[in-house]
């Protein structure tokens, strides 16, 4: 547990790691401390938005919408990397989040049965720029894997391929796949020996790997039912920044 930084503090710690900062104007009074204390904090939560576009994404984590009003986070990152400072002390949050991960998170422990490959893991590339298809980096990329990629088949992974290391990914890998290359965050906290770890929900396979070279782990019959009622698989390949690296 920490005491949670002032305004001044976090930009000048994500400007000490060479990160672009932009500050939303309001963003250090702006908050949901009136609902209850903020801290101490035990870890970070990041979350991606259904939004197309930094703007849209900005927006509606500053401002929220009809039914859940904002700040919906502290920070936005950018697919470029750039943080959008939103928000500055308690915040809501679409959904109510597991309360088996935060006691993890508060043990410091893992949960369930963890990432299959928690040794290389990675939140956010250090060089965004840095995605290739895998397993076969050409000039003539699929473009859902890698944007315009050059000579090495190397650019920025915009869309949402499944990751190359991944058991689960895309019907045991015969779709288009990335992978990220270079340092991660992941390398950033082992460096200042930072414990940390990733949680997510759906981790262990519905059907383990049975042996052989070429054959795959299975996720998809592990579902829940969602609010909309549909049927959804509990892990999403995607959603797991580690299986790029």
């Amino acid at each position: 547990m920490a005491t949670p930084l002032s305004a001044s503090r976090i930009v000048a710690a994500l400007k000490a790691e060479g990160v672009k900062v932009v500050e939303v104007d309001g963003w250090r009074t702006r908050n949901r401390n009136h609902k209850g204390a903020w801290g101490p904090v035990n870890g970070v939560m990041i979350h991606h938005t259904v939004t197309s576009g930094t703007k849209a994404s900005v927006d509606l984590c500053r401002d929220g919408h009809a039914t859940l009003p904002g700040p919906l986070c502290l920070g936005v990152i950018a697919k470029d990397g750039t943080v959008h400072l939103v928000g500055n002390g308690r915040t809501n949050h679409a959904g109510s989040g597991d309360d088996d991960v935060l006691k993890a998170v508060i043990a410091v422990r893992t949960s369930r049965s963890g990432p299959r490959r928690p040794a290389v893991g990675g939140v956010v590339s250090v060089d965004p720029a840095s995605g290739r298809e895998h397993p076969k980096p050409t000039s003539k990329s699929d473009s859902y894997a890698v944007v315009s990629p050059g000579a090495k088949g190397v650019d920025t992974v915009i869309d949402d391929p499944d990751p190359a290391y991944d058991d689960c990914a895309d019907k045991d890998h015969t779709g288009a796949l990335a992978a990220m290359q270079g340092k991660n965050i992941g390398d950033l906290l082992n460096a200042r020996a930072v414990s940390w770890g990733w949680f997510q929900g759906g981790f262990l396979p519905s059907t383990a790997w049975d042996g052989p070279s070429g054959d795959y782990a299975k996720c998809g019959a592990t579902t829940h039912t969602n609010v909309g009622g549909a049927a959804v698989e509990d892990y999403s390949p995607h959603h797991n920044p580690f299986a790029y690296y």
